[in-house]
């Protein structure tokens, strides 16, 4: 955008122009944490994972003796999923994360702690835990477990599912529940929100 103005200096008068530079604001899809329970899901509730049995799994955390905790919340049982220092907990009460604009998010794949900017965290603290996920079209039946004994899920069981976690930045890798055990992806997906720039007006004069 090209700005003119008429200056005088005593008799003569100067035509100027200049260029403004361009003004964005960028801004994020709001997210939110919604506590609920009872297997309830709230509006625009994340769809992350798919269960063995075709089901959706929902991105959801609960509180463990000041700890936070994310895992995936499954419709049908009416409840979150967790793993707690190898103990793996079922609870009716827990928080859903949701995204206000549902096409306002993507999945990135990273590796060994890597997250993008604007990833979504997973804790309130916000130090370096993130919303992960098994990539897509991977086959998830090789892992380790948390003390680094490998493990085999069953390919059976195991056909076109995806799994939901956290990411450990320190740790550089994912951790996911399943069964009785915490499992470790090197590989993962992580949730990150898309940002929409808008252009702001100026007046130079």
């Amino acid at each position: 955008m090209t700005m003119y103005k008429i200056f005088e200096v005593k008799k003569f008068q100067f035509l100027c122009s200049c260029k403004l530079p361009k003004l964005s604001h960028i801004t994020y899809p709001s997210i939110n944490w919604v506590t609920v329970s009872g297997g309830r899901l709230p509006t625009n509730a994340i769809a992350a994972g798919v269960a063995p049995n075709g089901e959706l799994l929902y991105v959801g955390r609960r509180e463990y003796s000041g700890d936070v905790v994310l895992g995936y919340i499954v419709p049908s049982e009416k409840c979150l999923h967790v793993n707690y220092f190898g103990q793996h907990c079922h609870n009716s009460d827990y928080e859903a994360l949701t995204i206000e604009d549902q096409n306002g998010f993507e999945w990135g794949v990273y590796s060994n702690g890597e997250v993008p900017p604007h990833a979504v965290y997973g804790n309130k603290d916000h130090d370096g835990l993130y919303v992960g996920r098994t990539v897509t079209g991977s086959d998830i039946s090789t892992a380790t477990t948390w003390n680094g004994v490998s493990i085999n899920l069953p390919h059976g069981r195991v056909s076109n599912t995806q799994l939901i976690g956290y990411i450990n930045c320190s740790h550089e890798c994912m951790y996911v529940p399943w069964g009785s055990e915490e499992i470790i992806y090197q590989s993962y997906e992580v949730i990150v929100l898309k940002n929409e720039t808008k252009e702001l007006k100026r007046s130079l004069f």
